[in-house]
């Protein structure tokens, strides 16, 4: 099961990077007035969920809001496709025999006060960032619609959405 989860991340990472890879860089950074994020930002975005995944599985606890917003990643589509790159290799490298059975995540800080700390798998965290991803891609694919851009009927589809017909085979 696991290593299904890091293929189907990993081919979403790649389908972002084909989509993506041919934008020039105001078409990737520029952002519309009244607009949230810009197609640089959405993508960042997701990029650092899957630092933090990495980093956790790495140190036993997950904070999906401890990154850097690295702001080269939102601005230079070239920066963006060298981190998915590496963001794809780091997940093929990874020894899935050699993952702890829970993790813990740091959750979001939705309240005041003290942030508080559940208990996860990799599995349950890989199936929240694929999930993660394919809404910041429908985002995505909004934005470049609206500025004119051709994006793949499939670009932003959570596959479970999908026709049974268009599903791809498991």
């Amino acid at each position: 099961m696991t290593s299904g989860l890091l293929t189907a991340n990993v081919r979403l990472l790649r389908q972002g990077e084909s989509v993506l890879g041919a934008l020039d860089r105001g078409a990737f950074s520029g952002g519309e007035p009244g607009k949230r994020g810009s197609v640089g930002s959405h993508l960042r975005h997701c990029l650092d969920f899957y630092d933090a995944f990495l980093h956790g599985l790495a140190t036993g606890t997950v904070d999906y809001g401890d990154h850097a917003h690295e702001a080269r990643t939102e601005k230079d589509p070239t920066v963006a496709l060298a981190r998915i790159e590496g963001t794809v290799h780091r997940l093929e490298a990874q020894d899935v025999a050699h993952w702890p059975g829970t993790v813990q995540v740091r959750l979001l800080d939705a309240l005041e006060g003290e942030a508080e700390i559940a208990e996860s798998t990799p599995e349950r965290e890989l199936q929240m960032l694929l999930g993660h991803t394919e809404h910041h891609y429908a985002l995505i694919a909004l934005l470049l619609q609206q500025a004119g851009h051709a994006v793949p009927a499939d670009f932003g589809v959570a596959k479970a959405t999908l026709p049974r017909e268009a599903k791809p085979a498991r």
